[in-house]
Order: structure tokens, then sequence, then C-alpha cells
């Protein structure tokens, strides 16, 4: 218990001012309590610091949601967003056809080639092969 009388700058009796008209002596037990009222006091300063700098947090991160707001309706209103979705989803039907044809055709080609080798002598085989993977890359 001296240790933490030490470290709060107490003496282990320390004489208190009068109450009454008497003069009395502080105890170790009521030493006990004024350091149990002083690490709660101090654990109260630290809580309360805590939750002072969490409002404070919260403000800072609103303020910084307001600014992000504000920034996209900044390009809301330079871009249109609705037209760039609707040209996103033209430019990939547009792929999506291209490929699709590009897929059926070397389909054809490849079938084509199945059906020629069949009927081609050994030699023609390699040259048309070479070909079709030409297409094929």
């Amino acid at each position: 218990m001296s240790s933490v009388l030490k470290r709060a700058g107490m003496r282990q009796r320390t004489k208190l001012r009068p109450a009454c008209n008497s003069s009395r002596y502080l105890t170790d037990d009521s030493l006990k309590i004024f350091s149990n009222i002083s690490v709660s006091y101090s654990a109260f300063k630290n809580t309360k610091a805590a939750w002072e700098g969490y409002a404070e947090g919260l403000e800072s991160i609103a303020v910084e949601f307001e600014k992000a707001e504000e920034e996209m309706k900044k390009v809301k209103k330079r871009f249109n967003l609705q037209a760039a979705f609707e040209d996103l989803e033209k430019r990939q039907k547009i792929f999506n056809d291209s490929k699709n044809t590009i897929e059926t055709m070397f389909a054809n080609i490849q079938h084509n080639y199945d059906v020629m080798t069949m009927t081609l002598p050994e030699d023609k085989k390699d040259f048309v092969k070479k070909e079709v993977k030409a297409v094929q890359v």
C-alpha cells in the first residue's frame, strides 16, 4: 500500500484538517479509500477524454463524408453516369457480338478443316493445319 501512496506523493500518516473541533489523522483504511477514489477519478478522466475523442472522431468522419458526397455530386454534374452505364452496356454488347461471330467463324473453319483432312493427302494436311493455327491465334 505504501508504494501506491508513494506514487501518489503521500505519506502513510497525514494530518487532516479538523472536521469538527478535534484534529484527526488519516488511517490506513482511509488512505486506501482515498487512493481508490484517486484511481477511480483518474479512470473517469481517462474515460471522459476517450468519449470526447470518440465524439471528435465522429465529427471528423462526418465532415469527411460530406466532402466526399460533395465531390461525388460534382462528378455526377460533370459526367452523366447513367449515360456511361448505357455506353458500357452498348460496348459490351458489341464486344460479345463480335466475339460470338469470330468464335462461330473459327468453329466453321475448324469443321471445314476436319472434313478437308479426310480427303487431303498427308503433305497438304500440314499446310492447311498451319493456316488454321494462324487463324486461331
